[in-house]
């Protein structure tokens, strides 16, 4: 995962997507969804588009530096107020 920044960034001529649903998933290689799980898949179902946009994760680490990325960020755009902590 790149360096993420504080800074703001241009959206010109970005094209955005309505998301109606955000799944996270355990990714098994048996069908039946037995044994050990391998992968953990973050699913997107995207309005107007008739199949999810899936990620998919085959380690701990670019899961937990989406998690920290998407903390800070959150944090950056709407602070704690102490009485919420």
């Amino acid at each position: 995962m790149r360096k993420d920044s504080t800074n703001p960034i241009n959206t010109t001529g970005m094209k955005f997507f309505e998301i109606k649903q955000i799944s996270v998933n355990e990714w098994h290689a048996l069908l039946d969804g037995e044994g050990k799980p391998e992968q953990v898949h973050l699913w997107l179902d995207i309005e107007d588009i008739p199949y999810p946009f899936v990620m998919r994760f085959k380690s701990r680490r670019p899961v937990d530096e989406l998690i920290v990325a998407l903390i800070a960020h959150a944090n950056n755009v709407w602070p704690w107020e102490r009485s919420e902590q």
